[in-house]
């Protein structure tokens, strides 16, 4: 008994000296730090600079003397700056470890993000611009790009971009048409004169191929001047100015431009003649697409799978709400507007009742069932009277934003007038008035990027972007992103 009160005695020593001796290091805490950056990817083109500058929140401000910094790229030593200063030596994608040690403890606290270095006309992860404009009857192609610098996007223009070893680009330009197929980018750019319309490598801005050498044995059918175009995974289709559409199976998804357009347009309807005026597919790599037959006022659907290459369909027969213009027959109402819509498959649409005078707006959405080469539609509600026609002008443009939500258009005696409405309130708000300057155009972001700003084109050849965040509507704020003037424009697309 003794013994073991003797053993608890020297335990309770031991102890008491180790309570003792860990209030000797209580000044020698852990210091600890949270790492945060604006972005978890960042882009710079190469051969230029970019500067990465990390938030980092101590939890004892006064230690953070007491840290030192690293940075790895690939898995190799590269700084130990607070700030990463790092310039876009080779195209790709580098892994960038951001390591901040605690000089005492040697615990490291670690975040990762992604540099990518890219080409100056194609940088990741940036908004950009492709501009076309007829200089004298030339083509010429320039571009407005972006590069994210302190918490913001920073623009600049690049002119005339074209390269290919002094060759013009063409003449007499028409329109531009952005495609991303299999993870490449190209920009066919349509002409009617010079060496006439073609697909452009976005890394390099040089020559991929000229359109008519597409064709089947390089022969395009006699006057075929291109309108539009639909790329798609396993189908491309081109809209020609004769209304016809000429079509191409994809044997192997991601070899581009290794199958040739058919010479022969494609069998729209077997029982009528039809004119195609437009086309409207949903995001890149969806295969529902939209047919405008201006012969017969209707629309059609254009399905693309691997089995059938390219297939028009006359629209699904539906129950149409009371007040709502048929898709497959609109009688004589006049389609005024047609874009994609949110979420995936719904789009946005706008006639014109002649015999009132009214607009009315309306959505659906259109889903392809590739399984059996067969499409599902789902309309909307009754449709919409817009209360914002009587500012309506035969000059006026259009812009929806893709939830529907917002209509924004052009009005006013010289077209200088923005104008913004709220479908959900019936609210017509006078977004900015340009004095001098006939708008042209209105222009979205691409249908992949975020949708919070409004390209502007005027005739005297200015392009502008203006902040269209949920903030800037909210407090009817819209500042100009930029504004470069390309001469005489054409036609403006988001990249």
């Amino acid at each position: 008994m003794k013994l073991k009160i003797y053993i608890l005695f020297l335990c309770s020593l031991f102890l008491y000296s180790c309570y003792e001796d860990k209030g000797n290091y209580a000044y020698a805490s852990i210091d600890e730090v949270d790492i945060s950056f604006d972005l978890a990817s960042y882009s710079v083109p190469i051969g230029e600079d970019i500067e990465i500058k990390p938030t980092l929140m101590f939890k004892n401000p006064a230690d953070s003397v007491n840290f030192s910094y690293e940075w790895r790229i690939g898995g190799e030593p590269y700084s130990t700056e607070r700030n990463l200063k790092y310039t876009g030596e080779v195209l790709g994608t580098n892994f960038v470890m951001f390591s901040v040690i605690n000089n005492r403890t040697k615990v490291r606290t670690i975040q990762e993000i992604i540099v990518q270095v890219s080409s100056p006309y194609n940088i990741a992860f940036a908004p950009s611009w492709f501009v076309l404009s007829n200089d004298g009857g030339k083509s010429v192609l320039h571009m407005i790009t972006s590069k994210y610098v302190d918490g913001e996007y920073q623009y600049v223009d690049r002119r005339d971009i074209y390269n290919n070893h002094g060759e013009e680009l063409g003449s007499d330009p028409v329109k531009l048409v952005y495609h991303a197929p299999s993870g490449s980018y190209e920009l066919l750019v349509i002409q009617r004169g010079g060496q006439k319309s073609v697909e452009l490598d976005v890394n390099s801005m040089s020559r991929v191929i000229r359109n008519d050498e597409e064709f089947f044995n390089e022969q395009p059918p006699v006057g075929f001047v291109p309108k539009d175009a639909y790329y798609g995974m396993y189908a491309d289709v081109l809209l020609g100015e004769d209304g016809n559409l000429y079509s191409r199976a994809i044997a192997n998804y991601g070899q581009l431009h290794q199958d040739p357009f058919n010479n022969n347009p494609m069998l729209l309807d077997p029982t009528k003649d039809s004119w195609i005026g437009q086309i409207v597919s949903t995001p890149a790599f969806a295969n529902e697409v939209l047919l405008y037959d201006e012969l017969n006022n209707r629309l059609l659907c254009l399905g693309t799978d691997f089995r059938s290459g390219g297939d028009v369909q006359e629209m699904p027969t539906v129950s149409y709400p009371a007040a709502y213009t048929p898709l497959n027959d609109m009688g004589n109402k006049e389609l005024v507007h047609l874009s994609v819509g949110e979420p995936m498959m719904n789009f946005n649409m706008i006639v014109k009742n002649p015999d009132d005078g009214k607009y009315y707006f309306q959505r659906f959405m259109l889903m392809y069932m590739a399984y059996n080469n067969t499409f599902m539609l789902i309309v909307g509600q009754n449709h919409k009277e817009l209360k914002c026609s009587s500012y309506f002008t035969s000059q006026t443009q259009m812009a929806i934003f893709r939830t529907g939500k917002y209509i924004f258009f052009s009005g006013g005696a010289s077209n200088n007038q923005l104008y913004r409405y709220d479908t959900s309130t019936d609210i017509t708000v006078l977004v900015k008035e340009f004095e001098d300057q006939s708008i042209q155009l209105l222009r979205l972001p691409n249908v992949m990027q975020d949708e919070s700003t409004l390209g502007v084109v005027f005739t005297n050849g200015d392009v502008v972007s203006l902040n269209m965040s949920s903030a800037n509507i909210n407090a009817n704020i819209y500042e100009e992103l930029f504004r470069y003037n390309f001469g005489k424009v054409v036609d403006v697309v988001a990249k």
